[in-house]
Protein backbone atom coordinates (compact mmCIF):
# COMPACT_ATOMS: atom_id res chain seq x y z
CA UNK A 1 0.00 0.00 0.00
CA UNK A 2 1.24 3.66 -1.16
CA UNK A 3 0.25 4.63 2.64
CA UNK A 4 2.66 2.35 4.06
CA UNK A 5 5.32 3.13 1.90
CA UNK A 6 5.32 6.94 2.35
CA UNK A 7 4.84 6.85 6.04
CA UNK A 8 7.06 3.54 7.02
CA UNK A 9 3.61 2.23 8.65
CA UNK A 10 2.12 4.86 9.75
CA UNK A 11 4.96 6.67 11.36
CA UNK A 12 4.97 10.21 11.06
CA UNK A 13 8.26 11.15 12.36
CA UNK A 14 9.56 8.92 9.24
CA UNK A 15 12.22 11.17 7.15
CA UNK A 16 10.41 11.56 3.10
CA UNK A 17 13.23 12.02 0.09
CA UNK A 18 12.26 16.21 0.60
CA UNK A 19 13.54 16.07 4.01
CA UNK A 20 10.65 16.69 6.25
CA UNK A 21 9.47 14.32 8.31
CA UNK A 22 5.95 13.55 7.15
CA UNK A 23 4.46 14.91 9.93
CA UNK A 24 5.84 18.28 9.01
CA UNK A 25 4.55 17.78 5.29
CA UNK A 26 1.31 17.39 6.91
CA UNK A 27 1.65 20.31 8.65
CA UNK A 28 3.23 22.62 6.40
CA UNK A 29 0.41 21.59 3.49
CA UNK A 30 -2.24 22.47 6.38
CA UNK A 31 -1.18 25.72 6.94
CA UNK A 32 -0.65 26.76 3.61
CA UNK A 33 -3.76 25.06 1.73
CA UNK A 34 -6.00 24.88 4.75
CA UNK A 35 -5.28 28.04 6.94
CA UNK A 36 -4.86 25.83 9.78
CA UNK A 37 -1.70 25.92 11.77
CA UNK A 38 -2.63 24.61 14.99
CA UNK A 39 -3.44 20.82 15.77
CA UNK A 40 -3.35 18.98 18.77
CA UNK A 41 -3.25 14.97 19.01
CA UNK A 42 -4.79 14.46 15.66
CA UNK A 43 -4.66 11.09 14.30
CA UNK A 44 -3.90 10.93 10.57
CA UNK A 45 -6.48 8.50 8.93
CA UNK A 46 -4.96 7.15 5.07
CA UNK A 47 -7.53 7.82 2.63
CA UNK A 48 -7.60 6.06 -1.07
CA UNK A 49 -9.78 7.15 -4.16
CA UNK A 50 -10.34 5.22 -7.68
CA UNK A 51 -10.84 6.62 -10.97
CA UNK A 52 -12.03 10.03 -9.40
CA UNK A 53 -15.21 8.69 -7.22
CA UNK A 54 -14.62 9.27 -3.57
CA UNK A 55 -11.98 9.20 -0.95
CA UNK A 56 -12.09 6.20 1.09
CA UNK A 57 -11.21 5.13 4.56
CA UNK A 58 -8.57 2.26 3.82
CA UNK A 59 -7.89 0.75 7.40
CA UNK A 60 -4.78 2.77 7.83
CA UNK A 61 -3.75 5.27 10.69
CA UNK A 62 -0.66 6.75 12.22
CA UNK A 63 1.03 5.25 14.87
CA UNK A 64 1.68 8.54 16.60
CA UNK A 65 -0.62 11.77 16.60
CA UNK A 66 -0.16 15.07 15.02
CA UNK A 67 0.48 17.98 16.59
CA UNK A 68 1.47 21.36 14.71
CA UNK A 69 1.94 24.79 16.29
CA UNK A 70 2.35 27.60 13.73
CA UNK A 71 2.62 25.36 10.36
CA UNK A 72 6.03 23.46 12.53
CA UNK A 73 5.13 19.91 13.74
CA UNK A 74 5.93 19.60 17.46
CA UNK A 75 6.37 16.80 19.64
CA UNK A 76 2.97 16.36 21.47
CA UNK A 77 2.49 17.29 24.78
CA UNK A 78 2.42 13.75 27.20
Amino acid sequence: MEYDTYTNGGDLNYRLDNGYTVGQEICIQMAQKHNVGDLWDETVYGYARQCNGPWDYDGESSINNLCCSRGHFVKCEE
